[in-house]
């Protein structure tokens, strides 16, 4: 699932990865709130997904989503930030909504026939539309149709996606290799973000197959996918951010006592007609220089040794 704005208005998108049947809701406001509002609908119509996808977005990463997972039992799986790729099926249903939507709104045609539509619409990889997988026949659509009680087997789809999959996968091996894994405390280049320069830091741990905490030489720790990583031989040093802090001894703090002055029956009482009073008081006059602030550093002259016995 993601979410994509068209003309200011948040929208919703969720797929099934079995079927690629896509749902499509407006959000009038983008809170973890609204979109599990949204997934609830979606659970009561088609029963709850043992897993979801998302990216690292603030409604997906809060407290209040993470602990409706936990309450459903949803395994949420999060795409390391900047990879679009972890979360590839959502995002290509992101790219057919969102061209869906502004044919629509050019054309002033419906956008829920549309969907309709592009729900009956067989895909390339099974011959099958997205309604015809998840619910086993044919919708009834503005388009005319032969049959719509045509039953599918899930098994010949499954196979027929099987085989696609690995024609794809095939292709795409030609140029791609594993990189090999990281391990804690390796120092490695990662990409801090999109288009400038990449940083040094620190692998922290390895919390999926593709994905690792990496700590920058600041201190602070970013979650990257293994391509945007690349080790080296340079040794970075970890800067520790936090403030130091004063030990203090409170025993010794405890034994300190405060003197207070008393007057003592020896005190000596000085006359107000003395004269040596006011002598004794008045304030000592010391000598200060004017210092002139310095407002550009001024260069150094010595005179050349030819004018040492030189008289002025």
């Amino acid at each position: 699932m993601d979410l994509f704005e068209i003309k200011g208005r948040p929208y919703l998108v969720v797929i099934d990865y079995f079927s690629n049947f896509t749902e499509v809701d407006y959000l009038s406001k983008t809170t973890s709130g609204q979109v599990i509002t949204i997934l609830k609908k979606q659970f009561a119509r088609f029963g709850i997904p043992t897993t979801i996808v998302s990216d690292n977005g603030p409604q997906f990463s809060s407290d209040e989503f993470r602990q409706f997972t936990t309450k459903w039992g949803i395994n949420h799986m999060v795409s390391s930030p900047n990879h679009p790729q972890g979360n590839g099926k959502a995002e290509s249903a992101v790219k057919v909504i969102k061209n869906m939507i502004k044919k629509t709104l050019q054309d002033g045609r419906d956008q829920y026939e549309a969907l309709l539509e592009l729900r009956n619409t067989p895909t390339q990889n099974t011959g099958l539309s997205p309604t015809e997988i998840m619910f086993g026949r044919k919708t009834r659509s503005m388009i005319p149709s032969i049959n719509t009680k045509q039953k599918v087997p899930n098994a010949k789809a499954t196979e027929l996606r099987s085989a696609r999959k690995q024609s794809v996968k095939k292709c795409y091996d030609r140029r791609a290799k594993n990189l090999p894994p990281l391990g804690s405390g390796d120092s490695v280049y990662f990409e801090h973000k999109q288009g400038q320069h990449w940083k040094l830091g620190k692998v922290k741990e390895r919390i999926s197959e593709r994905a690792y905490i990496v700590k920058s030489q600041e201190g602070v720790p970013y979650r990257r996918n293994r391509s945007h990583m690349r080790p080296t031989s340079v040794n970075v040093q970890i800067r520790d951010m936090s403030p130091p802090r004063e030990l203090l001894n409170f025993d010794k703090l405890a034994e300190t006592k405060t003197v207070v002055p008393t007057r003592t029956p020896n005190t000596v009482e000085l006359s107000m007609n003395s004269d040596n009073l006011v002598s004794e008081c008045e304030p000592i006059k010391t000598e200060q220089k004017r210092v002139e602030p310095i407002t550009r550093p001024k260069r150094t002259t010595r005179e050349p040794a030819y004018l040492k016995d030189f008289v002025r």
